[in-house]
């Protein structure tokens, strides 16, 4: 066996803060820090005609008339923390119909924290009449904003929708006033943008800014206790109670790679379903509600996704970062690096999925194919012994034959060699370069996916140990190289290892 060990070697390279232990690190916390829900949203921008009350057309403050669910709608807003302003185009004060001073007066009688107001007439260039963004630009640099994590509440998409659109808020467009419409004859005018939600009145739109809030702000509470160094075993709740210490590595192994400071505060979000009967499941499959995979459990709110896009030794990588609420607690659920994009059931019949690219694909059929493996083994080795469960894979004879068989041109001893580098390169997805190969020596440095997927997938460390792991790929390639003609040392390497072939005797 080789003195530094793959599990030195290929994982704690890859996940270096493995051996700090975060797995039983449970730091005392206090009600503030445990488990943070921070409020993402910091402020929230709502239409007046149309969106708070009125027809959508120009009515005086004197003659104005909230919706009866106004008040009730801002009150929520309001008793989340978040700051509320109205966002209005009123170019009637500019004909002297009316001043700024009735509409703020108007507006502090709702109790907002304030109103931009465009007082221009229809046709005066100005960078404040929306659709364009100036007053949100405006309210940002007053109120030390991140507009990203704002929203804006309107009726019409042609204004309200495109001027949030322009600085990235969060849009939220209602059906009162000019919505029907906006979403109707006139989505023309702003075909290009999506709202991010679709209310049917202020009130709806409220409650949802609300949740909304919450489930952004179980992103920003975790990137705040990972960069505390207070996340640990208490944030987990995984698919599998054996995943969580593999959980603890991974989210280390991240910050390590990329400190939390460089975490993106907004990536995207998917909200996932939550089944709401167990009626579907076989008795055998039955958990207890209180069960760490069980979405169905009581007081369990949706699961919620985070895609992050993370720079990683080079290379940029999609992580998906799984979440469940509980009341105000979050918990970590999964992490995972392949996702297949289904995220809502298609038109039936469907014939067509979504793909993904070869490599991921090659990935994940070693993966399955090494779950199964191990599985195997370990049951193997519990029922007869680790020296049976060993030999039980030995696949030599039919590797040599194969060898032979497919590539029947070259003395067998030649075509092994090669049929090494097509079957690892062809068939599993891996790096093969061939370095050497003589009468009497061989020379193949691999990058194998066997070797890749265990530092990858936690569920096999908590299966097999790092060296019975290692033990296990060795004697395979040993019993292949006996039978194909050759003698074999292994010499593990960083991100993979090489193969030493010399003919016996």
């Amino acid at each position: 066996m080789s003195p530094r060990r793959l599990g030195d070697v290929h994982l704690r390279k890859q996940f270096p803060l493995m051996e700090l232990g975060l797995e039983n690190r449970s730091p005392l916390r206090d009600a503030h820090s445990a488990n943070r829900l921070p409020q993402f949203v910091q402020a929230v921008f709502v239409d007046r005609d149309g969106t708070m009350g009125g027809t959508g057309r120009f009515i005086h403050p004197r003659d104005f008339d909230v919706y009866p669910f106004t008040r009730e709608a801002l009150a929520n807003l309001r008793n989340e923390g978040f700051l509320l302003f109205a966002l209005t185009n009123q170019y009637r004060i500019s004909r002297g119909e009316a001043t700024e001073e009735d509409f703020h007066r108007e507006f502090e009688d709702l109790k907002l924290d304030g109103a931009y107001i465009c007082p221009h007439d229809i046709d005066f260039p100005c960078n404040c009449k929306k659709p364009a963004p100036g007053m949100l630009l405006r309210a940002a640099e007053e109120h030390g904003l991140d507009l990203s994590r704002c929203v804006v509440i309107g009726d019409t998409g042609a204004t309200d929708m495109l001027a949030a659109q322009a600085v990235g808020a969060t849009k939220v467009l209602v059906k009162t006033g000019w919505g029907e419409s906006s979403l109707g004859e006139y989505r023309h005018t702003w075909a290009d943008v999506e709202p991010d939600y679709i209310a049917g009145d202020l009130l709806d739109a409220a409650k949802w800014v609300v949740e909304f809030s919450r489930q952004r702000g179980i992103w920003l509470g975790f990137i705040d206790t990972v960069k505390r160094g207070a996340f640990g075993i208490d944030d987990v709740k995984p698919l599998h109670q054996g995943l969580a210490p593999g959980l603890c590595h991974i989210v280390a192994a991240i910050a390590a790679k990329v400190p939390p400071d460089d975490w993106p505060l907004s990536p995207k979000m998917v909200v996932g379903a939550r089944c709401d009967t167990t009626d579907h499941l076989d008795p055998g499959d039955y958990r207890d509600p209180g069960d760490p995979g069980d979405d169905c459990a009581p007081g369990r709110g949706h699961p919620v996704h985070f895609l992050v896009p993370l720079l990683v030794d080079g290379q940029e990588t999609t992580f998906c970062f799984s979440f469940v609420l509980e009341g105000n607690r979050w918990f970590l659920r999964h992490i995972e690096a392949i996702v297949i994009p289904i995220t809502h059931v298609p038109d039936l019949p469907a014939t067509s999925f979504p793909d993904l690219p070869s490599a991921t694909k090659d990935f994940m059929r070693e993966e399955i194919a090494a779950s199964e493996r191990i599985r195997l083994w370990a049951f193997l080795k519990d029922r007869f012994g680790p020296g049976f469960a060993t030999d039980w894979f030995k696949d030599g004879v039919g590797y040599a034959l194969a060898a032979r068989a497919w590539i029947p041109f070259l003395p067998p001893e030649q075509a092994f060699i090669l049929y090494v580098c097509w079957e690892e390169t062809r068939l599993r997805g891996g790096e093969a370069h061939l370095l050497e190969l003589t009468s009497s020596s061989a020379r193949i440095s691999l990058k194998p996916q066997y070797l890749s997927v265990y530092g990858r997938a936690t569920h096999l460390r908590e299966q097999i140990s790092a060296e019975d792991y290692e033990a296990l790929w060795e004697a395979i390639w040993k019993d292949r190289a006996a039978h194909g003609g050759w003698q074999v040392e292994v010499k593990y390497e960083t991100t993979g290892c090489t193969l030493f072939f010399t003919r016996p005797g």
